[in-house]
């Protein structure tokens, strides 16, 4: 048996979508003043906000609903498009619109970075800050202080997800003119920066295309290629009592890392022993986490994910091109939803444990349920690494990587 809200709901939403603003307001605030319940208030407001008649209104409603109902996509989406971050139109469909496949290189612009004094390379200095000439070795601060994560904006995962941002990855090779010696080289479609094969010039660049995404924050390097090697043969000290395995020849390079803010509300069930009795206990537990780290790139396996969780991101600095002179860089090759879905997955587990740590009682089959766990917002960064490989007594590839922040080995 249809209830009176129910009524006045179905008939608000049917004016609504006809047009007939009036009769719309009108059934909608008078379900509102009957006290419904949660589902029902919730579409209330969000028709109200179709037939606002200022934008004001509209996201007085939305902001509402959204107090009411944190998840509700809807709202988030519309209140988006008031704030400019989205254009209106359908929303977009990964499954639909593909990513455009490249025809052949696109030209770019590049900073090429050389002396003021003698005119010879500029290369960053594992020293967190400067700029230093290799030949007379004049030093060019950038001016870099590190700052809270926050100090730099982080991006609305809505916003990103309704476009190809959040599903696409850079796929053309970029061409650059080298102002040194007048070549034309490609840069490969992960890589952000690259020395001239011809003269040796660094450059740095930034991926044209309007739908991917640019680097926000950088932990410089602050351990150089000779205190990278000490950790490795400290590293190796402790490891092997014999003779110690040929390392490759490494590399310093910058790796592309998501770092999430993932907040929500989190619902878990257990049976708690009670006078020897198995008893149902349920309740939720408050998510509102920041700085959940996730790879960029898969290019290191597993071994990038397990170097993530060293570095301190607290000194991660707005990303400066000049931070990449004379360095290899990657950009990302996990798209910002894949990520997102690891994410996901982290601070669940996470809140789990917690969870379990929490209930004092003897306790069994604790379930959570993590759907209304939401990424509120991210920040694409690029972390330093050391990066080299040793072939074990069974023939496998044992990869290390040195973290560029703290010179920590992780294998």
């Amino acid at each position: 048996m249809a209830t009176m809200e129910g009524d006045l709901l179905l008939r608000g939403v049917t004016s609504a979508r006809a047009g007939e603003r009036r009769e719309a307001i009108y059934y909608l605030e008078w379900l509102l003043r009957l006290n419904p319940d949660r589902d029902q208030q919730a579409e209330a407001l969000f028709w109200l906000s179709e037939v606002a008649e200022s934008e004001e209104e509209a996201r007085d409603r939305l902001e509402h609903l959204l107090a009411l109902d944190p998840f509700d996509l809807r709202a988030r989406r519309k209140l988006a498009i008031l704030d400019g971050k989205i254009q209106p139109g359908p929303a977009f469909n990964p499954d639909v619109y593909q990513q455009p496949a490249p025809k052949g290189a696109q030209a770019a612009e590049g900073q090429r970075y050389t002396c003021p004094k003698c005119g010879g390379k500029l290369a960053f200095s594992a020293d967190g800050n400067s700029l230093v000439c290799e030949f007379c070795e004049v030093r060019q601060n950038l001016n870099g202080e590190a700052s809270p994560l926050g100090a730099a904006a982080s991006h609305d995962f809505m916003a990103a997800m309704v476009s190809g941002r959040g599903h696409w990855r850079p796929q053309a090779e970029l061409e650059l003119h080298c102002r040194g010696c007048g070549a034309v080289f490609s840069l490969p479609p992960a890589r952000l920066s690259m020395n001239c094969p011809y003269c040796g010039s660094p450059h740095t660049t930034r991926e044209p295309a309007a739908e991917l995404l640019l680097p926000d924050r950088i932990i410089p390097f602050e351990i150089g290629q000779e205190q990278a090697k000490q950790s490795l043969r400290t590293w190796l000290t402790r490891k092997f009592t014999g003779a110690w395995p040929r390392l490759e020849r490494g590399v310093g390079l910058y790796l592309p890392a998501w770092s999430f803010h993932v907040v929500g509300i989190l619902p878990w069930n257990c049976e708690v022993r009670r006078n020897r009795e198995w008893v149902r206990e349920q309740g939720d537990q408050i998510v509102d986490e920041d700085r959940i780290c996730l790879p960029g790139t898969r290019r290191l396996g597993d071994l990038w994910g397990r170097a993530l969780a060293g570095y301190n991101l607290t000194l991660a600095q707005p990303f400066a091109e000049g931070y990449l002179a004379d360095w290899p860089a990657e950009t990302y090759q996990v798209e910002l939803g894949d990520a997102s879905l690891g994410a996901r997955l982290v601070v669940r587990d996470q809140m789990r444990q917690r969870v379990d740590s929490r209930i004092l009682e003897q306790h069994r089959n604790l379930s959570v349920n993590s759907t209304d766990l939401m990424i509120e917002s991210f920040q694409l960064m690029l972390l330093p690494a050391w990066v080299t490989h040793y072939q074990a007594e069974d023939g496998q590839q044992v990869g290390l990587l040195v973290n560029g922040q703290t010179g920590a080995v992780v294998t």
